[in-house]
């Protein structure tokens, strides 16, 4: 017989109920959250009548009625509805648009919804905009402006000709920090011509203390003069396309500029930009997986542009990348521009690296910045370079003596040159001497053991970057 501990038949009944009655009650909890239509508080579609109070009237009672952890529910049905004013999104309300809901702006207003300034128990939290479409008409400065808030999440929705900033996450309360914004599966985009687009996709402060823990992902940016920008932490952000669309909607000038560290940028694509595809002002980034692609187009000037800006000696982590340039008459100017003291770049694609006028390649500790073999001494005096990466010319400053220019500077000064050369005789003994070493060029001359200034057959010179 054995020995155990069993609770009678009922007790085991009753405390199985008591589970299921507890997990059963959460879950009605949240399924009977309140919901509200905004037409039951007058709204009307597809007439001319003006909606603002309407909504607005649904959203102050839903705040009433709803709770942080179940905030209640504003339903927009099927149909147009007009605003004339800024509607406020307040604190435990979800705002849902059927997928076939517009709202339209029709008089200028700052934005089309906002949040107001707060303190910590007045902000947005755990709360939900999601569906329809928010059409700014051109009448509004901003599509969304938050102020205060954490655990924000906006999805699946498109906004529409927005004359400022798309999404703007910038605080301006007595919180300094806002986090926690989920932005899902949005579309920005201008529809119509514009004369002067200073529109921006994502926008949050940059002299704050910034956004932090955010996710974006499935994100369509498209006629906007700037994509994703401002002051960022500890964020993911995943296929997100920013392009141009021509120079009646505005030509894109930023895709990703980006203030703050710890960030990860993978999947995106950043499409005719004529600035800089991804920019980083502080801390240490991850960019990897992401691509850059600049057409054949009569409006992007030749010789502009960088795929990745770094300000200021920043850890930046570049690997995988592809950087499709395809017009000659569209270069790239360069593949890296800024302070590279902190860039490492590896395996990067680049497709018609000469579309790109200032070519990096792997660049950082170990990474082969520059190389080049060369045969010295041909009879006709000339010296025949085999390959080179990186070099722009070799110059014979003597017997023996050779000066190599570099396109573009080297990392630092603390590169290390991984070197192989051939003598002319055989079992001729020679060694190679450093005359300079700088970002710039190397000086190198090859004696014998006496000390006399001899010609190699061929040389192979490798400067890896240096820590």
């Amino acid at each position: 017989m054995k020995n155990s501990i069993q609770f009678p038949r009922i007790l085991r009944s009753i405390l199985f109920s008591g589970l299921c009655l507890f997990f059963f009650s959460q879950e009605i909890a949240s399924q009977n959250a309140l919901r509200i239509s905004a037409t039951d508080y007058g709204a009307i579609a597809g007439d001319k009548h003006d909606d603002t109070q309407a909504i607005q009237r649904a959203i102050n009672f839903a705040s009433e009625k709803g709770t942080t952890r179940y905030p209640a529910a504003v339903l927009i049905p099927s149909g147009k509805f007009r605003i004339s004013k800024p509607l406020e999104w307040k604190p435990r309300v979800h705002i849902r648009l059927a997928d076939d809901a517009v709202i339209i702006a029709t008089k200028a207003m700052p934005a089309m919804l906002q949040s107001n300034v707060g303190n910590n128990k007045t902000r947005l939290r755990w709360q939900r905009l999601s569906g329809g479409i928010w059409d700014a008409n051109d009448k509004a400065k901003d599509g969304f402006r938050l102020r205060e808030f954490a655990h924000v999440t906006l999805d699946n929705l498109r906004i529409l000709d927005v004359k400022g900033k798309y999404i703007n996450a910038d605080g301006e309360g007595s919180i300094k920090t806002n986090y926690e914004l989920f932005v899902h599966d949005v579309e920005m985009r201008r529809t119509r011509p514009i004369e002067d687009n200073k529109s921006v996709g994502i926008f949050t402060g940059v002299n704050r203390a910034g956004l932090s823990d955010c996710h974006f992902d499935n994100i369509i940016i498209q006629g906007v003069r700037d994509g994703v920008v401002g002051g960022y932490y500890v964020c993911k952000i995943s296929k997100v396309h920013v392009w141009s669309f021509g120079p009646k909607q505005g030509v894109l000038r930023h895709g990703f500029y980006i203030k703050g560290r710890n960030n990860q940028l993978y999947g995106n694509q950043v499409d005719n930009h004529s600035g800089y595809a991804f920019a980083f002002t502080d801390g240490k980034n991850v960019l990897t997986a992401n691509a850059i692609s600049r057409s054949k187009t009569k409006w992007l000037p030749d010789n502009i542009g960088a795929a990745v800006y770094i300000k200021g000696p920043q850890e930046i982590i570049v690997t995988n990348n592809i950087w499709n340039v395809r017009s000659e008459a569209n270069r790239l100017a360069a593949e890296f521009e800024g302070d590279l003291r902190g860039l490492r770049a590896e395996n990067n694609v680049v497709r018609n690296p000469e579309y790109i006028v200032r070519y990096f390649g792997d660049y950082g500790p170990g990474k082969t910045e520059a190389s080049i073999d060369f045969s010295p001494g041909k009879p006709d005096g000339k010296d025949l370079v085999n390959s080179e990466v990186n070099v722009s010319r070799v110059r014979r400053k003597g017997e023996g003596v050779y000066s190599i220019d570099f396109k573009r500077p080297i990392s630092n000064e603390r590169y290390t040159v991984a070197l192989d050369y051939f003598s002319e005789l055989p079992n001729q003994p020679i060694l190679p001497v450093f005359r300079e070493k700088k970002t710039t060029g190397l000086g190198i001359s090859f004696v014998d053991l006496n000390g006399k200034n001899v010609v190699p057959r061929r040389v192979s010179i490798k400067m890896l970057g240096g820590n």
